[in-house]
């Protein structure tokens, strides 16, 4: 969980020391950088009921999903909100939306911590200068979520494994919990989706995860 949350508290973190840093903020860029900061201690706290949930589910409470959510709106807030951490680093994020009117059933909230996870993972891995995109498509009766980035690959060995729990690569620059890619398997496979990798060493990682999409088609 240390690592679904180290996003959120970055961002918080961030913008709380620009407003005490940077003097003469106007009106306008001090409501945003405000705004900013709200969205992510918002995030945190759907995080830890998001997390909360899936606990229930393993003890057997189960996921009542009950709406319908908009894919690419999905997609495009986490871009929006993980894009600070992004441009500190130098790299460059940006999504693709390519399902356009589609909808999938789920609990918003669980999603986004899954494409939130995925680009966070993406961001430690992938250094100054590259490249992370985060798409979104139809692919017959699936969404199919993306999140590929221009690092260090993943030594096909490793695929099978890197959704265990508390599994991480040798060569991992940060240390976490080793939970977050296994949180992320067991939110998509509890609302009926899949999730995989691919990955060229020293070329970059894609992960993706499949929801059905709500209208069938």
């Amino acid at each position: 969980m240390s690592h679904d949350l180290r996003t959120p508290l970055s961002i918080a973190t961030m913008t709380l020391e620009m407003l005490r840093q940077v003097k003469d903020l106007s009106p306008e860029t001090i409501e945003l950088v405000i705004d900013r900061g709200l969205r992510a201690t918002n995030a945190i706290e759907r995080l830890a009921k998001s997390v909360l949930d899936v606990v229930k589910a393993e003890n057997g409470e189960g996921i009542k999903v009950t709406a319908t959510e908009s894919a690419e709106n999905i997609v495009q807030d986490i871009v929006n909100l993980t894009l600070p951490l992004a441009e500190k680093k130098s790299v460059q994020l940006r999504a693709q939306l390519r399902a356009p009117g589609k909808r999938v059933h789920c609990q918003k909230t669980h999603i986004e911590q899954v494409v939130g996870n995925l680009i966070s993972n993406a961001l430690k891995f992938t250094p100054e200068g590259g490249s992370i995109t985060v798409s979104v498509e139809q692919e017959q009766a699936q969404i199919v979520f993306c999140v590929a980035d221009t690092g260090g690959g993943i030594h096909s060995d490793h695929l099978e494994r890197i959704f265990e729990r508390f599994w991480q690569e040798d060569h991992a620059r940060e240390q976490g919990t080793g939970l977050g890619l296994a949180i992320a398997k067991e939110i998509v496979e509890q609302e009926g989706g899949k999730i995989w990798a691919k990955s060229t060493p020293g070329r970059g990682s894609s992960f993706f995860f499949s929801l059905p999409c709500a209208d069938g088609q």
